[in-house]
């Protein structure tokens, strides 16, 4: 079993981990919905394909990239949007493709079709609340850690009533 410490900084650790989920589910689901109630569905033209890697070392990892052209109300709009490998690799530059996106500056789009920006939506929802529950969890078990290190209350460290010495918790008195 975990020593308390260990066990603090290992739900501090799960804690963070979660909140970026929580950011990145919420970033998501904003734009997904947003293309959901206000995105139209349009034919557009691929115009190019880009391929490029970031991180370093074992952890790399590949991105595609598509650039296509689409008519709006009289106008060429340029949009660009992620695909999967599978996606990138079936288009070519010419090839017509489903696409949703939101008129206007925006350039948020989405490749495929109202029903795929739904599924991604649903999918973003998850990530948004499975990382706040295990957030949640995560915070319940680090207040419980904190408690029987012995550590300050918020309110102590905060008036400076802070001892280098762990307090105990289970003293009598």
């Amino acid at each position: 079993m975990f020593a308390r410490r260990e066990f603090f900084i290992a739900c501090l650790m799960i804690a963070f981990a979660n909140l970026t989920l929580v950011g990145v589910g919420l970033y998501s689901s904003l734009q997904m919905g947003q293309l959901s109630k206000h995105g139209v569905e349009a034919t557009a033209t691929v115009t190019g394909l880009r391929q490029f890697t970031t991180g370093s070392g074992s952890s790399r990892t590949t991105n595609y990239r598509v650039a296509m052209d689409v008519q709006h109300d009289g106008q060429t709009l340029s949009l660009t949007s992620g695909a999967n490998a599978a996606e990138w690799n079936a288009l070519s530059k010419g090839d017509p493709v489903a696409v949703v996106y939101l008129p206007g500056d925006s350039g948020l789009c989405h490749l495929g079709n109202l029903d795929d920006v739904a599924s991604v939506d649903r999918l973003s929802q998850m990530v948004l609340i499975g990382g706040a529950t295990v957030g949640v969890l995560a915070v319940s078990l680090l207040t419980g850690a904190w408690i029987s290190l012995g550590m300050p209350s918020c309110v102590e460290w905060a008036r400076g009533n802070v001892s280098s010495e762990p307090r105990n918790v289970y003293a009598a008195g």
